[in-house]
């Protein structure tokens, strides 16, 4: 699969910054408290439920994915060269879905949903530095620690708690004096909502999330 590939080949970039630069002494380290906002590019799409006899009994529509602005904190070493970086930031999704009932006909007036699930986002990020430039590529884990899922207040559905994550993002940034502002793209390899069982089989919506996010930090120097 193409995003498959794609972090295979993201990491295995990092993996060779990182392990090139063990040779060289760190002259820099850092501390940075940042908040950043993020944009989901999830589409919408819909899935249908039938019967042991096919008969459609509910069909399910994600609508978008709304973000939390994201607190984090990170450390950083660094020389002229090269920098590896690691963080951990709090982040809230929130997924509205729109479903519709079928065996009560003729009343067909659809249900909004709203799932809320509560993460620790864990990047961990080596990367070039030219100038003022940063460059940087790395995987994510992410710990979803509190997850509130509609679907299991509906009839015969049930949604498989799912605590970690991964995924991958690439980072571009700019330093200003102690301050940092950065653009990421970051892709998850799980969906919106990917563990949907209805009547005991499982049928969800599996596209992978992807991101962009806007971040800001002030980083404090501990050499």
């Amino acid at each position: 699969m193409k995003f498959i590939s794609s972090i295979l080949k993201i990491f295995l970039l990092s993996t060779i910054i990182l392990c090139s630069s063990l040779n060289i002494s760190w002259t820099q380290i850092s501390i940075s408290v940042s908040t950043s906002y993020f944009l989901s590019f999830n589409r919408g799409s819909e899935i249908k439920y039938d019967d042991q006899f096919d008969f459609l009994t509910y069909s399910v529509r994600f609508l978008e994915e709304d973000i939390s602005p994201v607190f984090g904190v990170s450390c950083t070493v660094a020389n002229d060269l090269v920098y590896v970086r690691g963080g951990i930031h709090l982040r809230q999704l929130k997924s509205r879905f729109r479903s519709i009932n079928y065996l009560k006909f003729p009343d067909l007036t659809p249900q909004f949903l709203e799932k809320k699930s509560n993460t620790l986002l864990i990047p961990i990020e080596a990367g070039l530095r030219v100038d003022n430039f940063n460059i940087g590529a790395g995987p994510s884990i992410v710990w979803h620690y509190s997850t509130q899922s509609p679907f299991n207040q509906l009839p015969e559905f049930e949604e498989r708690e799912r605590k970690i994550s991964g995924g991958y993002h690439i980072s571009f940034n700019y330093e200003l004096n102690k301050l940092q502002l950065e653009i990421l793209y970051e892709q998850r390899f799980h969906g919106v909502a990917e563990d949907i069982y209805y009547r005991g089989d499982e049928k969800s919506f599996k596209q992978s999330s992807q991101y962009l996010g806007l971040m800001m930090s002030y980083r404090f120097e501990l050499n």
